[in-house]
């Protein structure tokens, strides 16, 4: 029933009364976003751990990285587009759907291992921290948007790995 199904045919379906719904997630948008999103990996696993002494090596570690956001993304992004296709959903449960996710946290951890990468020696570039964090998860959600529109023809590891060496330049 998607959307539609009534918080208290959920309730019953899960054995719950309403009041213990909403003290959970607060009001029916959460809950339908909590139901159909997946949990996102932490923003740890995301980033992984550092190791290493090249310039290589930090390049290597961000590449890891956004094949690991590639696949985060490509898991989140068609039910995104999906939700924003879906009667009954406003503009607020997509938002709270996309905050779900936790871009934000993403982006604040991967601008600080840039930082931490420079600051070592392990990366070589001109490019601030944020910027370079910024350009990646914007241009990885273009690389999975391209995937989707292009079934087949979606990039592959190799050419994630080829975009995060364009984007260190």
């Amino acid at each position: 029933a998607g959307f539609a199904a009534s918080t208290r045919r959920i309730a019953e379906q899960a054995g719950l009364s309403q009041a213990t719904l909403f003290q959970r997630f607060g009001d029916k948008e959460r809950l339908f976003v909590a139901a159909t999103f997946p949990e996102p990996l932490p923003c740890a696993e995301i980033l992984g751990t550092l190791s290493g002494r090249s310039r290589e090596t930090g390049a290597a570690h961000l590449a890891g990285i956004a094949v690991r956001l590639h696949a985060e993304i490509s898991k989140s992004l068609p039910l995104l587009l999906e939700l924003t296709g879906t009667p009954g959903i406003g503009a607020s449960v997509v938002e709270a759907a996309h905050a779900q996710l936790g871009a934000r946290a993403v982006i604040a951890g991967l601008t600080a291992r840039i930082g931490e990468l420079k600051k070592r020696r392990l990366l070589a570039t001109r490019h601030s921290p944020a910027a370079i964090a910024e350009a990646l998860l914007t241009g990885i959600h273009g690389l999975v948007l391209m995937g989707l529109l292009a079934p087949g023809a979606g990039p592959d590891e190799r050419a994630v790995q080829r975009f995060v060496r364009t984007v260190l330049g």
